[in-house]
This record gives C-alpha cells, structure tokens and sequence, in this order.
C-alpha cells in the first residue's frame, strides 16, 4: 500500500474509533444517570415511608395515652393506614434487596403480611 492509502486507513479508523467512543460514553452515561435517578426514587420512597411510620407510630402513642387504643377492635378505629400503606407500596415497587429486607423484618416485626399492619 502506499503513503496515502495508510493515511486513508489511519483517517477512518481513527474517525470509527471516535464515533465508537463518543457511542459507549453516552450508553455509560445514560447508564449513569439511570442509576442515579433510581437512587433518588428510592430515597424518596424510603422517606415517605418513614414519614408515613412516624405518623402511625404517633397515631398510636396518642390512643395510648387517650385511653382510645384499649377500647378499640382494630388499629385501624384510630390510625389511618392509607398513608402508611401507600408508602410501604411505593418502597415496595422501587424495590431493591436492600428495601425488601426492610419490608421482611417489618412484616417479622409487626406479626403480620405487611398490609394494615
């Protein structure tokens, strides 16, 4: 081959090798930011649902301390476990190993199936 015919394969293999990069950094990137938003969502979730337990949890110590929660049939004569069940489903959906052993030692812990605790 000669001079020129070389600087042709460098040119285009060059030009090949740059598009070939410019491709997989943007899948890393999109991979990347995939991530990052799945990250948030889920901290998100977490939150709310901490939210939401906090709310229960004080629901509760006020029956208690009212004298509510000895009479009542069920918990949920004086907690509202619609917030609190909409948050344990939205964790559950943003699901990772991680939030489903949370979920599992909620259910352990509660005594129950995780729905209207």
């Amino acid at each position: 081959m000669s001079g020129q015919a070389w600087a042709n394969v460098i040119a285009v293999s060059g030009s090949v090798l740059a598009l070939l990069g410019v491709v997989v950094g943007g899948l890393l990137a999109a991979r990347a930011q995939s991530r990052h938003w799945r990250f948030s969502e889920q901290a998100d979730a977490c939150a709310a649902f901490l939210a939401a337990y906090a709310g229960v949890y004080l629901a509760h110590v006020e029956a208690v301390r009212s004298g509510t929660a000895a009479t009542a049939q069920h918990t949920s004569d004086f907690v509202d476990w619609a917030q609190f069940n909409e948050a344990l489903e939205a964790l559950n959906i943003r699901r990772t190993p991680r939030s489903l052993r949370l979920r599992t030692i909620w259910t352990r812990h509660s005594g129950g199936s995780g729905e209207n605790c």
